[in-house]
């Protein structure tokens, strides 16, 4: 009988597009494959009925591109699935099975032909079935991809565990959770917290599995981009070597209480710039920081050539400032002036002098590094003090986060900064400052150079009583008591509930600021020695002749030079004033109507530190005592008499009986017969040691007593 000629029906369709597509299509099999082209299966017979006619053009494309896509394995899988759910057991056991190309209903072979299904693999999948052997297929395939409830609050947990103890990188959308941690540390962490709510846990795999789908971006960096925090990676290193369950157990719960405090702080900090947002009228948050140098050296080139790869730079220095809810301001040096707490207590007062005329609030907060060179010093706190007692503001609050810990909104700053400069030429200084001020556009951000550097710490060094201890509080508060004068109180952290301590006066003076200083503070001179501004002219010499400079950047740099050698030689004097001087004409008495915070609730434990205001006190040992061992004393009934050095004959609970030695600092030591007296413990220097064998004071317990009582050895 002579075959027919079929052909795909689609409304819309004409003869003249249907020859068109069908001289277009190979007229038999593809090279190498079993599987006919769609063009070929319109010619060829299916079964009695024809029901490939009947299929429409696109759903059998739909169809073969569906199955084509999948790989030999899920290939196999789909067709097990399909069979399954398509067949119906008759009699004696044997299976019928029914085909869909879409919605119509098709014969087995017009099914096979459409989707691209050989022979001899739809066979041997089909015995299978039949034979009882499911092959991959599970109890829960119809299930796949349905995600459960435990799935779905595990992904929740998850992302609320990252936004609250991990960092937001600046410059893209990961977000790096502590490396002290590994994900088995996570999900031990997630499974206690399921337990605490009473509701039970997924799977460790399935957890794993959907960090990865649905949150990739949160992840353990193998090497952390920020300076790793002391504590974390003490914690880290002390659990991956213990053994025992018990005491690696506590050592997790001490990283948990570890990383709940930093959290705690950090919230913190954040809920200070919501009030200050929220209420600029009363409060005013600051941070301040400085950026990585090598980010704004100049001149620097978008393409380097090989001539400009040994260019020397000039490192500038880029100080920034961010007035939450108001502004950005960006300070830039060239080294001209040292980096240390002028640096800072100059930026302060600079920053404060641009919202004067709008009026100060009452409220300042500021947060900073916990750096003591820059920040974390007596002579800030004196500024502070300064400005309260000026009546600038009613309270100063400055806080400091924890080592490691102190990534916060500032850096995504500089990295936006250091994204936008990657993308120019920065010939000179001018385009330098162009370029920083038009990084950020969303707020008011604004950069210049840094002038009118004033010696802010030695202006204030003959007015601050000594201070001692304070390197351990991360938070500091400055009002003013109702004698008119600032009193500085501390606590450990910024988030604790505890009240906030006064300082323990162990001299003459009661408050760190004595009085205020009078006159004006001088200006610090530049020093360009370092700087090799000769170096730099010729190298910037010589790329103009190569033509990758402009003449006008020659001169301008030039031009800069000069006036960097001239400053030098007037002593750093810019023509402007002391800007602590413009601030208080604006800043009349103001009220006092400082709202108390209420103090969150935190899992930090305040620890037992003082502050001492005057002398270091006399550091007394609190170390084991026992029989037999010697100690060194200071007793003040005898001061004149060397050595006090004794032998303990026995502890009591506030005291010892000691036998007196005599002899030199170098010489031999001897007992003396019946001299055996009670002293206090307080009266003890060192910690009980042994004399050497030639019965003299050994070398350690000198050199440890001439460091921390170096009076000790002159007076007796």
């Amino acid at each position: 009988m002579k075959r027919k000629r079929v052909r795909f029906e689609e409304p819309g369709d004409s003869d003249s597009e249907d020859d068109e597509q069908q001289s277009q299509v190979p007229s038999k099999k593809a090279k190498n494959s079993n599987v006919y082209p769609l063009g070929v299966i319109k010619r060829m017979r299916c079964c009695t009925n024809m029901c490939i006619k009947h299929i429409c053009k696109t759903t059998a494309k739909e169809a073969r591109q569906m199955y084509m896509e999948k790989n030999l394995k899920r290939q196999t899988k789909w067709i097990k699935k399909y069979l399954v759910e398509h067949r119906q057991e008759g009699q004696g056991g044997k299976f019928f099975y029914g085909f869909f190309v879409g919605v119509r209903q098709t014969c087995r072979r017009a099914w096979m032909m459409v989707h691209g299904v050989t022979k001899s693999k739809f066979y041997l999948i089909k015995s299978s079935l039949e034979d009882g052997e499911t092959g991959v297929l599970q109890k829960n395939y119809h299930k796949k991809g349905v995600r459960t409830e435990k799935s779905n609050k595990a992904v929740v947990w998850l992302r609320k565990f990252a936004s609250e103890f991990g960092d937001q990188m600046p410059d893209d959308d990961k977000t790096h959770l502590p490396s002290s941690m590994t994900r088995n540390d996570v999900y031990d962490r997630y499974v206690t917290d399921m337990e605490d709510m009473k509701e039970s846990p997924c799977s460790k795999a399935t957890f794993f599995v959907y960090w990865r789908k649905d949150c990739s971006r949160i992840v353990i960096p193998a090497e952390n981009r920020f300076a790793k925090c002391d504590e974390c990676c003490r914690l880290k290193r002390a659990i991956m070597s213990e053994s025992n369950k018990e005491k690696r157990k506590k050592l997790q719960t001490e990283r948990d209480i570890h990383l709940q405090a930093q959290n705690a702080e950090r919230q913190k900090y954040y809920h200070h710039i919501m009030k200050a947002k929220t209420h600029p009228q009363k409060y005013m948050s600051i941070i301040i920081d400085g950026m990585d140098q090598q980010k704004t050296a100049i001149p620097r080139q978008l393409v380097v050539t090989k001539s400009g790869s040994n260019v020397w730079h000039l490192q500038t220095h880029v100080i920034g400032v961010i007035v939450h809810g108001r502004g950005n301001h960006l300070f830039v040096d060239m080294g001209e002036i040292p980096g240390d707490s002028n640096g800072t207590m100059n930026v302060f007062l600079q920053t404060l002098n641009k919202y004067v005329e709008s009026g100060l609030p009452n409220v300042c907060y500021v947060q900073m590094d916990n750096c003591a060179r820059e920040n974390k010093n007596k002579y800030f706190f004196a500024l502070c003090c300064l400005l309260v007692e000026l009546n600038v503001f009613q309270k100063i609050r400055v806080s400091f986060l924890p080592v490691g810990h102190t990534h916060e909104d500032i850096d995504q700053l500089f990295s936006r900064i250091a994204v936008h400069l990657r993308r120019f030429s920065i010939p000179t200084f001018t385009k330098l400052i162009h370029l920083l001020q038009g990084a950020v556009t969303k707020i008011c951000t604004t950069a210049e150079r840094f002038l009118n550097y004033f010696n802010i710490r030695d202006w204030l060094a003959p007015f601050i009583s000594e201070v001692h201890d304070h390197c351990k509080p991360h938070a500091f508060r400055f009002t003013k008591n109702e004698q008119g004068r600032a009193r500085m109180q501390y606590k450990m952290w910024a988030a604790t509930d505890e009240d906030w301590k006064e300082c323990v006066v162990t001299g003459e003076h009661s408050y760190l600021l004595l009085e205020h200083p009078g006159n004006t503070p001088d200006r610090v001179q530049p020093n360009t020695t370092n700087l090799r501004l000769d170096t730099v002219l010729a190298d910037v010499t010589k790329l103009t002749k190569k033509g990758q400079l402009e003449g006008s950047h020659l001169q301008e740099w030039k031009e800069l030079i000069k006036q960097l050698r001239e400053e030098e030689d007037d002593g750093g004097d810019h023509g402007g004033g002391f800007p602590l001087y413009d601030i208080l004409p604006y800043e009349e008495a103001k009220v006092d109507d400082i709202d108390e915070e209420e103090e969150e609730e935190s899992p930090i434990e305040e620890t037992e530190l003082v502050v001492h205001l005057g002398p270091k006190p006399r550091k007394e040992y609190k170390v084991p005592l026992s029989t037999d061992k010697m100690v060194c004393f200071f007793n003040e009934v005898h001061p004149t008499t060397w050595p006090q050095i004794g032998k303990i004959l026995n502890i009591m609970e506030d005291s010892v009986t000691i036998q007196w030695y005599t002899g030199g600092v170098d010489d031999v030591l001897r007992p003396i017969r019946k001299s055996s007296e009670v002293m206090p413990k307080s009266c003890i220097l060192t910690k009980p040691f042994m004399l050497t064998q030639k019965k003299t004071l050994p070398k350690k317990i000198k050199r440890a007593v001439n460091k921390e009582f170096p009076n000790y050895f002159q007076i007796l």
